[in-house]
């Protein structure tokens, strides 16, 4: 019996999604979870947004650069919302 092939079906000019340009370094993530891992440990809500882009700006991030890691974090399932506004790592 032999094997039959078909042929890849043509589906036009399908586009891509646009790839997104991380903007940040490993060493920017780490502040990041460092950060987290730091609320994790002294409280027991987690940070606010507000706590982490503030420890993030002393370190000398820029607060919608934490918040595109943030939200990057949140995407990967690394961070969760407990409740409103207030993140701690999975």
């Amino acid at each position: 019996m032999a094997i039959v092939r078909k042929p890849i079906p043509d589906y036009g000019d399908i586009e891509k999604a646009p790839e997104r340009k991380i903007d940040y370094s490993m060493e920017d993530f780490e502040k990041i979870i460092d950060i987290l891992c730091h609320y994790m440990r002294t409280t027991t809500d987690g940070a606010s947004a507000e706590e982490l882009f503030d420890k993030a700006e002393i370190t000398g991030m820029k607060a919608d650069k934490a918040a595109s890691i943030l939200e990057d974090l949140k995407k990967d399932g690394r961070v969760y919302e407990r409740s409103e506004g207030r993140y701690r790592l999975t």
